[in-house]
C-alpha cells in the first residue's frame, strides 16, 4: 500500500497496544479479525510517533486506544500520551474492560491508581465495556473477573474524568427494548450520563474479512446478533426517549443513532465489516507490531507511511 493517506478528517486512528485480553469475551471482535505479534515498546512508540504525525497532518483528530485490553500495556499508553499531549485533538479515548484501572502504582513518587496516572497524562475519556446491568450476567461473558464499576465511577468523579458505558447488543443478554431501558436506568442510577449500545458487527465477504476468525466466536456472534433496525425503531417509541440524529461513520460503513433520555445520551451503533474500499483508509489501525493498516482484514492492508 502506498503512503498517500488522503483526507483523514473524519477517520479515527484506532490504536492497539496489544491483542491480549483477560476477558476472552465470546463475541470479541479482535478474535474475529487478523492479529499480529507485538513489537518492543521502543520500536512501537517510535513507529507510533511517525504514524500519528502522518495521521494528524492528513486531518485526523481522534485517537482511540483499544485492543485487546490496552491497560495491559501501560508502558505503551504512557509513552503515546506523552507523544500526543501537545496536539490539538477532538477526542482521545480508551476502550477498556476496566479491570486494571483501580490497580495502584507508583507515579511521581506517589501511590495512585492506573486511572489516576493516565488521567494526569491527559486521558480523560474512558469507555467501559459493560455488557449487562447484572453482575452475574456480566461474569458469564468473561473468563476472568469483571471490573468494579461502582468504584471506577467514584474514581472518575474524583478525577473529573468522563465515563461512557459500552454495551454489546446480544439476543440472550441485552437484546430487547425492555432490557435496553433496564440497562439505561442502571447507568443513570450509577450517575453515568452516556451509554453506547453496539450492534454485533455484520461480517460480509467472509473469505477476506473472517479469514483469521476464531470459528467458535464467529458462530456465537452470528447466533446472538439482534434485529438492530427494529430495536432502534421500538426505542423511538419509548416515553421520554428523544431521537436527535443519525450519523454515518467509517466511510459510510456504519451508522450511529443518537437519543436523549431525560438528560442521558443514548447511542446505538452498527457497522458492516468487509466492504472497506482498498483505495481509501476506513480507519487507520496502528497495530501491536508497530505498523499502520487501513483495516483489519489482513497483512495486505499495511500502509507505508515513510
Amino acid at each position: 500500500m502506498n503512503s498517500t493517506l488522503g483526507d483523514l478528517t473524519k477517520v479515527d486512528m484506532k490504536v492497539y497496544p496489544t491483542h491480549n485480553c483477560q476477558s476472552n469475551c465470546p463475541f470479541c471482535m479482535t478474535d474475529l479479525r487478523w492479529k499480529n505479534p507485538e513489537a518492543s515498546t521502543e520500536e512501537y512508540l517510535s513507529n507510533f510517533r511517525n504514524a500519528f504525525e502522518a495521521y494528524f497532518n492528513a486531518g485526523g483528530r481522534k485517537v482511540l486506544f483499544t485492543g485487546g485490553e490496552p491497560t495491559n500495556r501501560p508502558d505503551k499508553l504512557f509513552g503515546m500520551l506523552k507523544i500526543i499531549k501537545d496536539y490539538s485533538l477532538d477526542l482521545v479515548v480508551i476502550y477498556t474492560n476496566g479491570v486494571n484501572l483501580l490497580n495502584t502504582l507508583s507515579h511521581n513518587a506517589q501511590e495512585v491508581t492506573l486511572m489516576g496516572a493516565l488521567t494526569s497524562k491527559g486521558l480523560r475519556n474512558y469507555n467501559l465495556s459493560v455488557h449487562h446491568y447484572n453482575h452475574q450476567r456480566r461474569q458469564e461473558l468473561s473468563s476472568e473477573r469483571v471490573c468494579n464499576l461502582e468504584k471506577i465511577v467514584e474514581e472518575a468523579e474524583t478525577l473529573d474524568a468522563s465515563i461512557r458505558l459500552n454495551c454489546t447488543l446480544m439476543k440472550d443478554y441485552i437484546g430487547t427494548a425492555q432490557e435496553v431501558m433496564k440497562y439505561v436506568e442502571y447507568a443513570r442510577n450509577l450517575g453515568v450520563q452516556d451509554v453506547y449500545f453496539r450492534d454485533l458487527f455484520h461480517l460480509v465477504n467472509r473469505d477476506r474479512s473472517c479469514a483469521y476468525a476464531d470459528k467458535a466466536k464467529l458462530a456465537f456472534t452470528d447466533a446472538q446478533r439482534v434485529d438492530f433496525d427494529t430495536l432502534v425503531s421500538e426505542l423511538k417509541l419509548v416515553l421520554n426517549m428523544q431521537f436527535n440524529e443519525t450519523l454515518s461513520r467509517h466511510r459510510e460503513n456504519g451508522r450511529t443513532y443518537i437519543f436523549d433520555y431525560l438528560g442521558t445520551r443514548i447511542s446505538f451503533g452498527t457497522l458492516v465489516v468487509g466492504i472497506e474500499k482498498q483505495e481509501k483508509v476506513t480507519y487507520l489501525n496502528f497495530q501491536p507490531d508497530g505498523c499502520a493498516y487501513q483495516d483489519m482484514n489482513g497483512p495486505e492492508s499495511k500502509l507505508r507511511l515513510d
